[in-house]
């Protein structure tokens, strides 16, 4: 979570470092939020389409005090150097880790003459260094702002610290002993050791759980980083906590597991493990309870689940997990070597995109999972077989696309997954899309997306009352469809799930739906009516709002009317609600609204006018893309952001209003606009520099005028200056 530098209440610690010591920076963001210690650093907690310098400036200023992580890049970095300026400025206490052996240059022997400098190794919470940081930020966290602390020395304040424990006897427990066992090291901390390196060069290697009667709990960074010979290793369940690179570079490790107990594997612990074949995980990512860095390829030195396939060793074909209650989003996407992945029956959901790996072969999912996402399984070429529980509820939309050689069950003109048990839990797709009609069996619980897509000869279907959820496009483009009656059992449809359905009027949703996609029905519905006992959703006029009636869902395009005014109880226009609504001409949105989604009037080609609220505040992306016949725009100046291509395709817009209250333009905003001759800004020329990265080729050159507002009255827009 970003830190509010708005909140005088809130206390952190500013992290000053190169971005070419990005590791060692990541290391010491962990550590200090394990320890529950506020943090701000860049560029995480940097809103989007904020200046720079002035957000780092007013963090600088607002911190309890400033970490540097000190270093022959940092002291060679302009922004480094002007962030410790600025502390030293605003009287900030500098605590400076020193990273590698460096002669201090001119600036920086200035900045740091009065500082105390605190030599590490690694940054590990068990190091005696790291402690001696860790208690004094602890103190500037409980003391900031108080005039006897202002400028104070690492040193200074660990005395004082120290009169600050209750109990002696915890000062003394935290006095590290360092032993020696054979060819591992260890390191004691109150009442437990960790292994702090390790000398041999032996292929095996066996952790003790148990040492000089005290548990060994933890493994800290590098201890076995470039081990060459390890080809094994037996980590006891003792061991909570695996440090960062602590088997970095293990190039002939082959297996490994480890252990329930373990809570927490640094970044990088597996880097570049290129032989290793098999591991077994108590869980996927950083932490067992953990809500980031989700992805398995973070152990491997991933900075993103996109960078799986560039991390997880080719070797590993198999993966089994022992614990986690669920597996994130991609979290083994692009693992293209993965055979085999065990998933244990604590888990209940699969996430969105989870498993994209194109040599699994084949799945056993447990009972215990109530829920697979969007893509779940996509592209999984080699997958051959795969159970699906009775306790699936809801299957994503695509969870079993481009499967081919996925083997399935047959009913009637579909084909099926389910388990021994129950065949037929998700029908998957139809035979052929030419079928007149299809007979889903009576055991089905859901409808995965695309089942019957382009089924254009489908006139009518029965959906029995086992089904739970009806997938993304499960029906789109069935042109033949007349009716549908949705069961009470069925508690989502997904998007799309009924587009260019274009002889579908109407339908009726019963009170036991929980969610609705976008566009999940056709502008062909002259009428979309909702159970009243829906807690969820409502129906007025034939439209589609939430329950609350705040936010304007889904308008039923299918009507002759050429006109429509919002109520004023809307707040907020949701995605794609007027996409493809080609009857209307004029839309008037009231000042209630404050939020426009992404696509909300795309495609209403007959859209000649639309009356923005003075409330709203953000327009989404593609917006009015493709509304053809729109021809002038006025954005109130109210709005502060307008999404990427807002205005993409409007071929007959000449003319758009942008007040100086918006922050940020898309480069891409006026694309495919060949009518487009005057963009007026209300705001200075510096203005729409520093808010502007526009695309304006030579046909667009001196298109952009300028009329300053000088005061929140409307303006008259006389003395307008173009640019060429």
């Amino acid at each position: 979570m970003a830190i509010d530098i708005s909140r005088s209440s809130e206390k952190y610690v500013f992290i000053s470092y190169s971005t070419k010591n990005q590791d060692y920076a990541e290391s010491a963001l962990h550590l200090l939020k394990d320890e529950q210690i506020g943090v701000w650093m860049a560029p995480y907690d940097i809103p989007a389409g904020s200046k720079y310098a002035q957000v780092i400036n007013n963090a600088i200023k607002n911190c309890a005090c400033v970490l540097l992580l000190l270093s022959e890049q940092s002291q060679a970095s302009e922004w480094v150097d002007k962030e410790i300026e600025r502390a030293i400025n605003y009287k900030k206490t500098i605590i400076s880790m020193h990273l590698d052996e460096i002669q201090l240059n001119d600036s920086f022997s200035f900045y740091l003459g009065n500082q105390q400098i605190v030599p590490v190794k690694t940054i590990d919470k068990h190091d005696k260094s790291i402690q001696k940081i860790l208690d004094a930020i602890k103190v500037f966290i409980r003391y900031e702002g108080h005039p006897d602390y202002a400028n104070k020395t690492v040193e200074l304040i660990e005395d004082e610290f120290k009169n600050h424990r209750n109990n002696a006897k915890d000062e003394i427990d935290e006095i590290k002993e360092r032993e020696y066992t054979g060819n591992l090291e260890f390191e004691k901390y109150r009442n437990s050791y960790s292994v702090s390196a390790y000398s041999g060069s032996g292929s095996a290697v066996v952790i003790p759980s148990i040492y000089n009667d005290f548990p060994v709990t933890s493994i800290d960074c590098r201890v076995f980083s470039e081990c060459t010979s390890l080809i094994s290793i037996e980590i006891p369940d003792s061991v909570t906590s695996i440090g960062d690179y602590a088997f970095s570079g293990c190039t002939s490790l082959t297996n490994v597991k480890i252990p329930d107990s373990v809570t927490s594997i640094g970044s990088h612990a597996f880097y570049g493990c290129t032989s290793l074949e098999s591991i077994t995980i108590p869980f996927v990512g950083a932490k067992k309870y953990g809500t980031e860095n989700t992805y398995f390829g973070y152990i491997f030195g991933a900075s993103s689940d996109n960078d799986n396939s560039n991390y997880v060793p080719s070797s590993l074909k198999t993966v089994i997990i022992t614990g986690n209650s669920s597996i994130g989003d991609s979290a083994f996407s692009g693992c293209t070597s993965l055979t085999s992945v065990e998933i244990p029956d604590s888990v209940t959901s699969i996430g969105h995109c989870a498993f994209n790996c194109t040599s699994l072969t084949n799945v056993k999912i447990p009972n215990s999972v109530t829920s697979i996402g969007n893509c779940a399984f996509f592209s999984c070429t080699s997958l051959t077989s795969v159970e699906i529980p009775d306790s699936v509820t809801s299957i994503g939309d695509s969870a079993f696309s481009g499967c081919p050689s996925l083997g399935c069950n047959e009913y009637d003109n579909a084909y099926y997954l389910g388990n021994e048990n129950n065949l037929y839990i998700s029908l998957l797709e139809v035979k052929d899309t030419s079928i007149r009609n299809c007979e889903i069996h009576s055991d089905t619980k859901c409808i995965h997306s695309s089942a019957f897509s382009g089924c254009t000869s489908l006139t009518s279907v029965e959906i029995p009352d086992s089904v739970t959820s009806i997938g993304g496009g499960a029906f789109s483009g069935c042109t033949s469809l007349t009716s549908v009656v949705i069961p009470d059992s069925v508690t989502s449809i997904g998007q799309y799930a009924f587009c260019n359905c274009t002889k579908l009027t109407s339908i009726e949703i019963p009170n036991s739906v929980t969610s609705i996609g976008y566009s999940a029905f056709d502008t062909s519905m002259t009428s979309i009516d909702i159970d009243e006992n829906n807690q969820h959703y409502k129906s007025i006029d034939g439209n589609l709002y939430s329950k609350d009636g705040k936010t304007f869902i889904r308008y039923a395009g299918g009507k002759a009317d050429t006109s429509f005014t919002i109520p004023d109880s809307v707040t907020s226009i949701g995605e794609s609600a007027f996409c493809g609504c080609t009857s209307l001409t004029n839309v008037k949105i009231p000042d209630s609204v404050t939020n426009i989604g992404d696509w909300a009037f795309s495609g209403c080609t007959l859209l000649t006018s639309v009356k923005i609220g003075d409330s709203v505040t953000s327009i989404g992306g593609y917006v009015f893309r493709g509304c053809t016949s729109l021809t002038s725009i006025v954005i109130p100046n109210s709005v502060t952001t307008i999404g990427e291509n807002a205005f993409d395709k409007c071929t007959s817009l000449m003319s758009i209003v942008i007040p100086n209250s918006v922050t940020s333009i898309d480069r891409y905003e006026f694309q495919n606009c060949p009518s487009l001759t005057t963009i007026e800004f209300e705001g200075t020329v510096e203005e729409w520099k520093t808010i502007s990265n526009v695309y304006l080729d030579n046909d667009y050159a001196g298109r952009v005028v300028f009329s300053p507002r000088k005061s929140s009255a409307p303006t008259k827009r006389h003395h307008w200056f173009k640019i060429r």
